[in-house]
């Protein structure tokens, strides 16, 4: 009975030390509004460029927040999954005026797989991050930060609404959830570095172009103890796809959309099977 008392005491003794050593939680709020366009070009059976700009605002489009823009090329190997690498470039603003710029590669794996009317993706994605800060005239300071970023995303499409009389006009709903780690020498105390939780509607007015609505409840680390930022997040996606592919015809087989050398239903010079 002694011991126990002995092991309680020290037990409460020490989760009483850890608290009072523990800085308090500082959560600092805001309210952001994102906008960005999305392309992704097809040129050949398995290889696409992915193409995105975008402006990001705060405090109800009062003051700029940052702008990004990334391109990258990207290998379908698979219906089910695709690799991707690129380069993005961002800059962010301080006071209204542009402060700072970040230079991004980055590398993805995407892994998709669909169980009835709902589309289920993985996105794995490691990025280089490469800061600098802007000096009073304007130019990059010749030192800066380094950190990698590991991110992960669960997302899930689901399908409420398909037109009967236009082909891939679709309403969907959009669920996810992405979480961000870094590491490096200077990452301290961030090494979660944010966490997302994704929610909106996707209307698809054709199989090219669609318009995304989606709330971005963000919540992030900052390199400081117990420092983190909290915001609310509109995002606008403008979502666009050229086919450059070129339709096989002929031979007396069709593309996946029923073009070439037959039609959909069979009729016309082929069998109307896609490949």
């Amino acid at each position: 009975m002694k011991q126990l008392a002995t092991l309680l005491f020290f037990i409460t003794f020490w989760s009483q030390s850890m608290q009072a050593q523990t800085p308090e939680k500082s959560i600092n709020y805001s309210n952001q509004q994102w906008i960005q366009y999305y392309n992704k070009l097809h040129f050949s059976e398995h290889w696409s460029l992915l193409t995105d700009g975008g402006f990001r605002t705060k405090d109800a489009f009062n003051s700029p927040s940052q702008y990004i823009v990334r391109t990258g090329i990207a290998y379908q190997l698979n219906p089910n999954l695709r690799f991707a690498a690129g380069f993005a470039h961002l800059g962010f603003y301080r006071s209204d005026s542009l402060s700072s710029m970040e230079f991004r590669p980055y590398q993805e794996v995407l892994l998709k797989q669909k169980v009835g009317k709902v589309s289920i993706g993985h996105r794995f994605r490691l990025e280089q991050r490469i800061f600098r800060n802007l000096d009073p005239a304007g130019g990059l300071s010749s030192t800066g930060d380094f950190n990698l970023r590991y991110r992960y995303r669960l997302f899930l499409n689901i399908q409420l609404w398909i037109s009967k009389n236009t082909a891939g006009r679709k309403l969907q709903l959009n669920v996810g959830d992405e979480i961000f780690l870094a590491s490096g020498k200077d990452v301290v105390y961030n090494i979660f570095n944010q966490n997302r939780i994704l929610v909106g509607p996707t209307f698809k007015v054709n199989k090219n172009f669609g318009i995304s609505m989606t709330y971005n409840h963000q919540f992030i680390g900052k390199n400081a103890p117990a420092e983190y930022n909290q915001d609310y997040v509109f995002w606008l996606g403008i979502k666009h796809t050229i086919d450059l592919r070129k339709k096989k015809g002929g031979n007396g087989l069709g593309n996946s959309d029923g073009t070439g050398g037959g039609k959909q239903d069979g009729s016309g010079g082929g069998t109307g099977r896609g490949k």
